[in-house]
């Protein structure tokens, strides 16, 4: 979408693909019981087993809510990997147009609030659907638009932006 509004700074899509890819982890996360019960998973095998879980974990976890040992673990261990990608691309928010400034940085902070969902469901995202409420929803946006207000047009806070992306 970035490339679509007439921006073509490398730097800047490394950024944007970063986001990209955070916020597809959020959503892979979330939606984790509902992927299962359509037959999808969406999980990176290896890094289960890394965590000592399998497709039967999984299933528990989907079809009756049992949140397996080590999943709590395994979960933020996503979580942290997409957060680090949602603060390195958030750094380059400031660099977009006003238009597509604001969305993007409502978006990317109301959709990182998933991430606290999971865990007050007790990292259940078998059986229950994270979500935001509309006033969280509200809050976090502004905390989106506060931290891209005075910053605008100038990169990186004020820095050059560069593709030192962070390894997830």
């Amino acid at each position: 979408v970035t490339e679509l509004f007439g921006l073509h700074d490398r730097a800047l899509l490394e950024r944007a693909y970063a986001l990209g890819h955070a916020m597809q982890l959020t959503n892979i996360l979330r939606d984790v019981g509902e992927d299962w019960r359509r037959g999808r998973l969406y999980l990176p095998t290896e890094e289960l087993a890394r965590f000592g879980l399998g497709w039967d974990d999984v299933g528990a976890l989907a079809e009756r809510g049992e949140v397996p040992a080590g999943w709590a673990a395994f979960t933020e261990h996503l979580m942290a990997a997409a957060e680090r990608q949602y603060a390195w691309a958030f750094e380059a928010v400031p660099a977009l147009p006003p238009f597509y400034r604001r969305t993007v940085a409502v978006a990317a902070r109301v959709y990182r609030g998933i991430h606290d969902e999971i865990r007050r469901n007790g990292y259940d995202n078998g059986t229950l659907r994270a979500h935001t409420s509309l006033l969280r929803k509200v809050r976090l946006g502004a905390q989106g638009l506060r931290a891209v207000r005075g910053r605008a047009g100038r990169g990186a806070a004020g820095v050059e932006l560069t593709l030192a992306h962070q390894e997830t």
